[in-house]
């Protein structure tokens, strides 16, 4: 099977226009594929660099749907670091409120499922059970539980 075809088993079009990742990182939301053995790229740059043109250098490949999973890509604009940070804080997804990465905006659960995350881990549930209830990789369930993320929530 090509790259391409591989590629082409995780995308999901959806009635909006976004052809999302399937498998999309729970801690970002953006899709990874690898490509050339290990090496893992974000998959909404690779359908940029296939479908549009090579990412200019020191630009960043931003999204006009604002979803980090898709990779259609007229959805896809290159633009600097601080182009993309300006046009984030404009639409209101900029929140640096405190979490587990350290800012909250990029994070897959609230502090409320934390504490339910941790009280089934004490009731014995497995990583894998609580992980599929709550859309996370079962990691990150151990993270939460081990308190090495969200530690600051009791």
């Amino acid at each position: 099977m090509s790259v391409t075809e591989r590629f082409w088993k995780h995308v999901v079009i959806s009635y909006d226009g976004c052809w999302n990742w399937d498998h999309p990182n729970p801690w970002n939301g953006y899709g990874y594929f690898c490509v050339a053995g290990r090496k893992k790229k974000r998959s909404h740059r690779l359908a940029y660099e296939w479908y549009v043109e090579a990412i200019p250098n020191g630009q960043e490949i931003c999204h006009t749907c604002d979803n980090p999973g898709c990779v259609n890509p007229l959805h896809l604009f290159p633009d600097t670091h601080q182009g993309n940070m300006s046009d984030s804080q404009m639409k209101g997804r900029m929140n640096f409120k405190r979490s587990y990465r350290g800012m909250a905006g990029t994070s897959p659960i609230t502090p409320k499922e934390v504490r339910e995350i941790r009280s089934l881990c004490a009731l014995g549930l497995s990583y894998r059970t609580i992980s599929s209830q709550f859309k996370i990789h079962q990691s990150m369930v151990g993270y939460i539980h081990l308190r090495k993320r969200w530690a600051h929530i009791k």
